[in-house]
């Protein structure tokens, strides 16, 4: 197996120890040894570019109308499998650090405005690539990178609002310029690049919340901010094992099986199928479900698999899932 490793000594200022540690400690696909990290996955490429990308909606290109420009993007490449390229543009960088200093009338140097701001700009998009490249394994549940859509506001809004709450914890820890720059800038950014604030309100209140809950909506495939909203108040984890510990609470997954999709609950089910047959079971056959709902008609379509192999009682579970669809909303 081919591990690839990342040392950050020679630019320390442009990365977050703690945050690595934080994804590692979790569960994520990372490993380190100092200041040496370590993955099964390739690190994104990381290039500086004067230049701007061109995008292909119409969310990333209304940015252009705020008086910050964009500063860094998490570009990926090819298929959706790959790791992409995180681009700092160096120009728009000075800029923006030249306006703080006359804005705020700083008697910081620019130089160290500079390092600040692009330590901040460069920590976002990394988050981006954490999120879309880095497995988390959640026990033997390992999740491949998954394509990432920016076709509406709300997921627009999802993307930039998770990036973004880790570099306003890191700031509110580093505090100083650091902090005098995010406060600065974030007046003068798009609006999405404000929801971090939204994650905050709904109990997302630390690093680990913030990656529990990441780690149940990669696992799912959701990509919303509405819905990760609605999935931090029903479970508001700081690790995994506590979210699985009150998994089959009768409110809360009834909660979150009403907030998901066909195609999110048949991710779920075939997580919990797998992993967590045996409290599936337990659940189920309790006096807190009642007779019509929809957790007994999963659990009969996998009595009626009986012993035979995960596969074909996952077939089961599938085949009930467009009655469910119905049954939910009784």
């Amino acid at each position: 197996m081919t591990l690839f490793l990342y040392q950050f000594t020679f630019n320390k200022f442009w990365i977050d120890f703690e945050l690595l540690k934080y994804f590692k400690n979790a569960g994520w696909d990372l490993k380190d040894n100092g200041d040496i990290f370590f993955t099964n996955c390739p690190w994104p490429d990381i290039k500086l570019s004067k230049s701007f990308i061109s995008f292909s909606n119409n969310y990333n290109q209304e940015d252009f109308k705020y008086e910050i420009k964009l500063l860094g993007c998490y570009q990926i490449q090819k298929d959706f499998n790959e790791e992409g390229t995180v681009t700092l543009y160096y120009e728009k960088i000075m800029e923006t650090s030249e306006a703080y200093i006359f804005e705020t009338m700083s008697k910081v140097v620019k130089v160290r405005v500079i390092e600040c701001l692009t330590t901040m700009i460069f920590m976002h998009e990394f988050v981006h690539w954490l999120m879309h490249y880095i497995s988390p394994f959640m026990g033997k549940c390992k999740i491949d990178p998954v394509k990432i859509r920016y076709d509406s506001m709300d997921e627009l809004e999802f993307h930039e609002g998770f990036a973004q709450i880790f570099i306003f914890w890191f700031v509110r820890k580093k505090k100083g310029i650091y902090r005098s720059i995010f406060d600065w800038i974030s007046d003068k950014q798009p609006p999405q690049y404000k929801t971090y604030s939204k994650l905050i309100d709904n109990g997302v209140n630390s690093p680990l919340r913030a990656i529990t809950l990441l780690s149940l909506l990669k696992l799912l495939d959701i990509q919303s901010m509405n819905k990760a909203l609605i999935i931090a108040k029903i479970y508001p984890c700081n690790n995994w094992e506590d979210f699985e510990k009150v998994l089959f609470d009768s409110i809360k997954f009834q909660a979150l099986l009403n907030t998901l999709n066909f195609k999110e609950k048949k991710k779920l089910f075939e997580y919990i199928v797998t992993h967590k047959p045996r409290e599936l079971r337990i659940y189920l056959t309790s006096k807190k479900v009642e007779k019509k709902s929809v957790l007994r008609i999963i659990f009969n379509s996998v009595l009626r698999a009986g012993m035979t192999p995960i596969g074909l009682a996952l077939e089961a579970i599938c085949d009930t899932l467009s009655f469910i669809e119905i049954s939910l909303n009784k």
